[in-house]
């Protein structure tokens, strides 16, 4: 089992998501965006009772990285 890793700032976020996306061709460099894309998609397969669980437990800094609604 993974232990879950407790980042708490977005910095720290989107470097582990570069981190880990090394080696995927992504179209775009800017991390941002990409997981601002990532979270979208989650949110149209995800109900939002699920998605509002999930931005919880993600510090404040981290939850505006949701779509608010679509």
């Amino acid at each position: 089992m993974v232990t879950p890793e407790k980042i708490r700032d977005r910095e720290a976020f989107l470097a582990r998501f570069e981190e880990k996306a090394k080696g995927i061709d992504l179209q775009s460099k800017d991390t941002e965006p990409t997981i601002r894309a990532v979270f979208k998609l989650l949110f149209h397969r995800i109900s939002e009772g699920e998605i509002q669980d999930i931005k919880q437990i993600f510090p404040a800094e981290l939850q505006d990285l949701w779509p608010m609604r679509l």
